[in-house]
């Protein structure tokens, strides 16, 4: 077909371009994760931190009740101590992950691929969320199971099919990816990643100082509910922290739209 396309004087018709699906920015996106040392590193150091942590305060309180000491608290908060150190990590790599293309120049060549800002938003925050969700669930599951272990072997039964136990590992998943998307959003927002790193510790040190008032308004400690199984504000917590994520992101896209660059 092509000799004879040839000889009349005529070129085969060239298939037309596919259209760049959504998909494809993600996995685009993707690729740019799994590049990004330090995004990595900060991941592979929540999921440790939620782990070890956890699992030692788990031993630290086996070896209570051993000695006489009644633990009266919900298990859950022992198993899933490392969870409050973990969200660090997790909120560094979203900021880590959101910024690196402003600090090293490459947000233009990103804006020429992916014209549209709106889908390289979404297509950032879909892949990072979905790697941060399996990576916090891993290690939120791990931080129960380990834990659980060593309670049972001081004779506190600690059941996966208990009410609420299941449902408290799990949500450390959701937790934590929620925690780098408020990070990713205040990197997109700022820019600058001592500047978001600078207000998602100050956020952080502000659920401390408030006590009790922080446990409710502040995402990182309100949102914590979510991973104890008898807390009667699992979901309101949980509502605070997505909010503040929500509006963090908000202004992330907003200004992403805004601005030259």
């Amino acid at each position: 077909m092509y000799s004879e396309s040839v000889r009349s004087g005529r070129l085969p018709a060239a298939a037309p371009a596919r259209r760049p699906r959504f998909m494809d920015a993600v996995a685009g996106e993707w690729i740019k994760l799994r590049s990004h040392r330090g995004a990595l590193v900060a991941l592979v150091m929540g999921v440790a931190l939620t782990i070890g942590l956890g699992a030692r305060s788990s031993f630290q309180n086996a070896g209570s009740v051993r000695h006489g000491y009644r633990i009266v608290e919900d298990p859950t908060m022992i198993t899933q101590f490392g969870i409050k150190f973990g969200l660090l990590a997790f909120t560094v790599a979203g900021v880590l992950v959101s910024t690196v293309e402003y600090t090293s120049g490459t947000i233009r060549p990103s804006l020429m691929a992916v014209p549209s800002r709106n889908r390289l938003f979404a297509s950032k925050a879909v892949a990072f969320a979905a790697v941060a969700l399996v990576a916090g669930t891993l290690a939120s599951v791990t931080a129960f199971f380990i834990g659980a272990g060593f309670l049972d072997g001081a004779g506190l039964s600690v059941s996966w099919q208990e009410p609420g136990m299941a449902r408290a590992a799990l949500a450390g998943g959701p937790y934590l990816a929620l925690c780098g998307l408020l990070g990713m959003g205040l990197g997109v927002f700022l820019r600058s990643p001592v500047a978001a790193l600078g207000v998602a510790f100050a956020l952080f040190v502000a659920s401390i100082a408030l006590g009790s008032v922080g446990s409710t308004v502040m995402p990182f400690d309100a949102g914590l509910a979510m991973t104890h199984a008898h807390s009667a504000t699992a979901l309101s917590g949980g509502a605070t922290l997505g909010a503040w994520t929500a509006g963090a992101l908000a202004l992330g896209w907003v200004f992403l739209r805004r601005r030259d660059v």
